[in-house]
């Protein structure tokens, strides 16, 4: 019963931390996501799978606290794992 509500809180602190203000360059405060547009702007193509993946990261965390809730314990896991 530990083991869910680790990953609930793990997933939950995920989305707080990517929401979070990471940079203040003038007056514009900047999150993780920001920042990740920022380098594809620049021309850094070589971050475009991270910058997929780390967009992804909040459909990943909902759908696994929905299988969490609808006691999908194999779904949950494998959103995890992937």
């Amino acid at each position: 019963m530990v083991g869910p509500g680790l990953a609930t809180a793990g997933a939950a602190l995920q989305l707080a931390v990517g929401q979070l203000p990471w940079m203040r360059t003038g007056e514009a405060t900047r999150n993780s996501y920001e920042l990740f547009r920022s380098a594809q702007r620049l021309g850094l193509d070589e971050l475009t799978p991270f910058r997929v993946v780390w967009h992804l990261l909040p459909v990943a965390t909902l759908v696994f606290g929905l299988g969490l809730a609808s006691k999908q314990r194999r779904l949950a896991g494998l959103v995890v794992i992937a």
